[in-house]
């Protein structure tokens, strides 16, 4: 399977592995340093399993960020056909109750709180709009609920020349 990532979010998921690595062998070390502590090697040693525990975790982060990162994909929207992409802003209305509201078509990851309003194309959400035009109608579920929308408007999530490298 191939993870598609907009560039600001490759670049993120390659930080975050880099520091999951760096916490990981940090842990590591710290296991040595615990046996150092008492005659104890590893019998009744609180700090020692504290960090085999530490290590495991970020191992296993390691190991799952980097499958993602050696699967993915940097996309790099074209926008302005007029159909919903990776990286797309899309404007929808929701034929249930009439709101609209408008979110980001992200990556597969997408990090950072500053985009409370990006999903991700992997998500129910994000998936029933990939390939919308403006104008159409979509259904499909979206958690426990069937959702009907329209599609009201598309935009490039950044304006020409503004994308991130």
């Amino acid at each position: 399977m191939t993870y598609l990532f907009l560039p600001d979010d490759h670049a993120e998921l390659e930080r975050r592995m880099a520091e999951a690595h760096d916490r990981m062998r940090g842990a590591m070390s710290m296991i040595h340093e615990t046996t150092t502590y008492s005659s104890e090697s590893y019998h009744d040693n609180p700090a020692f399993d504290e960090q085999q525990q530490q290590a495991k975790m970020w191992h296993d982060q390691y190991q799952k960020l980097r499958r993602v990162f050696n699967d993915s994909q940097v996309v790099r929207p074209v926008g302005g056909d007029g159909v919903v992409e990776l990286g797309s802003r899309v404007t929808f209305e929701d034929l249930d109750n009439g709101e609209r509201d408008t979110v980001s078509i992200g990556s597969y990851l997408s990090f950072g709180a500053d985009r409370e309003d990006r999903v991700s194309y992997a998500a129910p959400l994000g998936a029933l709009f990939l390939g919308a035009s403006t104008g159409e109608v979509r259904q499909g579920r979206v958690g426990p609920h069937t959702k009907r929308v329209r599609i009201v408007g598309i935009a490039p999530e950044f304006p020409a020349g503004d994308q991130p490298a």
